[in-house]
């Protein structure tokens, strides 16, 4: 699989499979649980609390969205792409790296700062989301991925109405 992020901030996907895409996406969204749970258990403000909680659930739909496509394509394909390929794309420029986590909740927790890595999150997961849906030609799973890249919008907006 190839990732290339162009200079007017979308992405290129080449050599690629539909499986290998949606792994990638799983472990985004798997990412985004993750993150957004260990933020929750660090706020105290309980409108942030709230909002994170929802994204929480959101990202959760997702997740039960791409493991049935991984589930559904691996009955039909057979599967080379190893997971230590999909932390390699995970961990490249391209996405923000979950090992940044623990420097963002050390010390005093800078709400804001989580915050804005968390809307990062979100632009690189509907860039990636973006690119992945030229190379989609299922119906169902077209209209899906469109579904929710307009919730990982919303999720952007929703994390940039409380940064500072």
């Amino acid at each position: 699989m190839e990732i290339k992020l162009l200079d007017d901030g979308t992405m290129e996907l080449g050599n690629f499979s539909a499986l290998q895409a949606y792994k990638v996406a799983r472990k985004l969204e798997k990412d985004g649980i993750d993150f957004y749970e260990k933020a929750k258990a660090n706020v105290n403000d309980k409108k942030i609390s709230n909002a994170l909680q929802f994204l929480i659930d959101s990202e959760k739909k997702h997740l039960a969205f791409f493991e049935e496509r991984i589930e559904e394509e691996q009955k039909r394909v057979e599967d080379g792409f190893e997971a230590d390929d999909v932390a390699d794309f995970l961990d490249s420029n391209i996405f923000p790296d979950s090992r940044l986590w623990n420097d963002l909740f050390k010390d005093t927790l800078q709400v804001s700062r989580v915050l804005t890595f968390g809307a990062k999150i979100e632009k690189s997961s509907i860039t990636f989301y973006q690119a992945m849906l030229n190379h989609v030609s299922d119906k169902e799973a077209h209209k899906a991925l469109s579904d929710i890249i307009s919730e990982e919008e919303d999720h952007y907006n929703s994390l940039q109405q409380f940064i500072v």
